[in-house]
């Protein structure tokens, strides 16, 4: 091949290359703020499980350490009525207290979680519409520039006037 031949060969093919649509990249844009907003709802998630398992991690460590001391109470000096009821209703008000400070962080947890969604899915809506519209432009921008659409549609209508007749004819 020749020198000019290769040449011009390289600068049709450049040519043939489109360059991404202004409709195309909103729409890649639109899916990409979708993709972080999914990111991020993951991550809160993830954060607000670990503070759910260290608050729960945390309330069993006390407990344990109030059950054992309690048995080691209750172990040495098993006579001492009076010592040892007090022990055992200070170990169950403490015991109350961190259920209930464990209902609390859940409560929270869970309060937040909702807000969270709430917001999150309001915003993938409005992405999805962005997403959306963008999509239907960048199809039209596409279809107007693609060469065989008219082709496409003068075939379809051609099919359409045929099945026409053909069901008149049967009728």
């Amino acid at each position: 091949m020749s020198d000019t031949a290769t040449a011009a060969k390289t600068t049709s093919t450049k040519t043939k290359a489109k360059p991404a649509t202004t409709e195309m990249q909103r729409f890649l844009d639109a899916l990409t703020a979708n993709q972080s907003l999914m990111w991020e709802a993951m991550e809160s998630a993830r954060k607000r499980g670990i503070r759910v398992n260290n608050v729960l991690a945390a309330t069993f460590a006390e407990s344990q350490e109030d059950l054992t001391g309690l048995a080691c109470t209750l172990a040495l000096s098993p006579r001492d009525y009076k010592g040892n009821f007090t022990a055992a209703i200070e170990s169950l008000t403490k015991s109350q207290s961190r259920a209930m400070n464990l209902f609390k962080a859940l409560l929270s947890e869970q309060t937040q979680s909702r807000d969270v969604t709430r917001k999150i899915a309001r915003e993938l809506y409005d992405g999805s519409k962005e997403a959306t519209t963008a999509a239907i432009e960048a199809g039209k921008v596409l279809s107007a520039a693609n060469p065989l659409t008219e082709s496409v549609s003068k075939a379809f209508a051609g099919f359409k006037k045929a099945a026409t007749a053909a069901r008149e004819a049967m009728a």
